[in-house]
């Protein structure tokens, strides 16, 4: 299974595994080997070689809206309540590269 975590360290973060090719969107950018995307329209892209499910573990201290994007099919307005929220954005994906775009609605 691909996992990739986000928690919060005072904003929004997400850990990203140093081998993992990532391109941040809008105003994220890493701190500490974290991404912060805390702003409208930021995030994160990259590609993926793997199968199975993705699931986005997320730590956030107020509600927010994402746009997650996984092949090319886009889902608007996934809620995301305050405190932790486990997220499946993807199940059964076959052994491939695959694409993944996380955007902050909300910021």
């Amino acid at each position: 299974m691909m996992k990739y975590l986000v928690t919060d360290k005072n904003k929004k973060t997400l850990v990203i595994s140093e081998e993992t090719p990532l391109k941040t969107l809008g105003r994220a950018c890493l701190i500490d080997g974290k991404l912060a995307a805390d702003h409208a329209a930021s995030g994160f892209a990259m590609s993926l070689n793997g199968e199975g499910d993705i699931i986005l573990n997320i730590t956030s201290t107020k509600a927010i809206k994402l746009s997650v994007t996984v092949d090319g099919t886009t889902t608007k307005n996934i809620a995301v309540g305050e405190g932790i929220s486990n997220i499946k954005v993807a199940t059964g994906l076959s052994k491939d590269i695959h694409t993944l775009e996380v955007v902050n609605e909300t910021g």
